[in-house]
């Protein structure tokens, strides 16, 4: 969390906060339908978090997450999730 404009990828399970030894990411807002261009196929959802120290401070950290629809994956013949 200290390092400052870091860019990370990782993989969760979606849940609409996230647990932090430091605080806590918390959904910013809802969930978008992210479209492929054209808009005739859902890619999947885009969801923006927000960080709280753990006092409940809210900070100026965001982060945006991005998730593939299942059926995206499937048509494609994409790998399952971890």
């Amino acid at each position: 969390i200290s390092v400052a404009n870091k860019v990370s990828n990782f993989l969760s399970t979606k849940t609409e906060t996230r647990k932090h030894s430091k605080g806590t990411w918390r959904q910013s807002g809802g969930t978008e339908t992210v479209m492929c261009p054209g808009g005739k196929e859902v890619y999947g959802t885009k969801s923006v978090f927000q960080f709280f120290h753990s006092g409940g401070t809210p900070s100026s950290w965001f982060v945006t997450e991005y998730s593939l629809d299942k059926d995206f994956r499937t048509r494609h013949k994409l790998p399952k999730k971890p």
